[in-house]
């Protein structure tokens, strides 16, 4: 128990990218295709992801990751082709921060925010920055239903 304590002050003080088990690495995946997307769930075959997940370029949907809950990680969904966050409906957990914007001049097509209801109104995240996309709701607008365009 110790050990796990430890590890967890280390991770939130000095924002160390070492997992807090031994036997795992604490990973930083960038999936750029749905193919990527889909084949790092079904090898995962959990609920729980450990590492920062960036999700970017030719991302259609985040249907594969309906079973997700806990994302031990940030989660970053940057210039992508989707156009709500469907999938996400189930996820209560993330450690880090949660960044939906596009770098570009040309906007993501992101217009439904809804599935992030609950993770906002009950779940756990350490922030959240939505910009640059087609429609950009705050928290509090997400939390209330005002979710989408």
């Amino acid at each position: 128990m110790f050990q796990i304590l430890t590890c967890f002050l280390v991770i939130s003080l000095f924002s160390s990218v070492q997992s807090c088990r031994e036997d795992k690495p604490f990973e930083v995946i960038v999936i750029d295709t749905q193919e990527e997307l889909e084949n790092l769930l079904l090898s995962n075959q959990s609920d729980r992801y450990e590492g920062d997940l960036i999700l970017s370029g030719n991302i259609t949907s985040l249907q594969a990751l309906s079973s997700l809950k806990k994302l031990f990680g940030k989660l970053a969904i940057i210039d992508t082709q989707i156009t709500s966050l469907n999938g996400l409906e189930n996820l209560i957990l993330v450690t880090d921060d949660i960044t939906i914007t596009s770098t570009g001049p040309i906007q993501q097509n992101i217009t439904n925010f809804c599935a992030i209801q609950g993770l906002l109104e009950g779940g756990s995240f350490k922030s959240l920055t939505i910009t640059n996309n087609l429609f950009n709701p705050s928290v509090q607008e997400i939390i209330d239903g005002d979710c989408s365009l």
